[in-house]
C-alpha cells in the first residue's frame, strides 16, 4: 500500500528516470523523485537525511556525507536494462522470503543460545550444590536453572526497552547469585 500511495509511476531505461516530481518530507527526512531535472546535495538543506531520485542518478544523504549512484551502475549490478514500478512487487516477494528465512534462523539461534545458557547454569548449579552439600539431583538443578534464567532475561528485555542495557558480566553475576540462593533455599 505504501508503494502505491507514495511512489509515482516511473520507468528507468537507458540510464534515465522518467517520473512525475514527488516530494515526501517527513520532518528531518526527505525523499525527492524528479525525473525532469538533475539535483544536487543542496536539496538536502534543512533536513538531516534523505534520498533524491533525479533524472540520471540517486543521491543518498545520511547526514554526514552524500553518495551518488547512477542508474546505469545500479541496473547493471542487478543485471537488468529497464526497471519500473511494477518490478518493485517482483523483488518484494523475494525480499519477504529472505526475511522469513532470516527470522527463522534468528529465532533458532536465540533458542539455542538460551538452551546452552541453561545447560551452563545447571553445570554451575552442580558445583554450587556440591559446595553447599545440597543433596539435589541434576533434574532438580536443571529446573532451578531454568527458573534462575527467567528473571535475568525479563530484566534485560525491560531495561533494553528503555535504552539501558545490562552488561554481560552483570547478567552472569545475577544468574549465579540467584542460582546460589536458590540451591541454598532448596537445601
Amino acid at each position: 500500500g505504501i508503494i502505491n500511495e507514495f511512489i509515482p509511476d516511473f520507468i528507468i531505461e537507458n540510464g534515465t528516470l522518467q517520473a512525475e516530481t514527488t516530494v515526501i518530507n517527513e520532518g528531518n527526512s526527505i525523499v525527492i523523485i524528479d525525473g525532469n531535472n538533475e539535483r544536487s546535495e543542496f536539496d538536502f538543506q534543512g533536513v538531516e537525511n534523505g534520498v533524491i531520485f533525479d533524472k540520471k542518478k540517486i543521491i543518498v544523504n545520511n547526514g554526514i556525507e552524500s553518495t551518488h549512484i547512477s542508474y546505469n551502475d545500479l541496473l547493471g549490478s542487478i543485471g537488468v536494462d529497464k526497471f519500473e514500478k511494477s518490478d518493485i512487487f517482483n523483488y518484494t516477494s523475494e525480499i519477504n522470503i529472505l526475511f522469513a528465512v532470516f527470522f527463522v534462523i534468528t529465532i533458532s539461534a536465540l533458542i539455542t543460545s538460551e538452551a546452552f545458557g541453561i545447560i551452563f547454569l545447571s553445570l554451575c548449579a552442580l558445583v554450587i550444590n556440591k559446595f553447599l552439600k545440597g543433596g539435589l539431583n541434576y533434574n532438580e538443578l536443571f529446573k532451578i536453572s531454568v527458573y534462575v534464567r527467567t528473571p535475568a532475561v525479563v530484566l534485560t528485555a525491560l531495561l533494553s526497552l528503555f535504552g539501558m542495557g545490562l552488561g554481560f558480566i552483570f547478567v552472569v553475576i545475577l544468574n549465579l547469585a540467584y542460582l546460589f540462593f536458590s540451591v541454598k533455599k532448596c537445601k
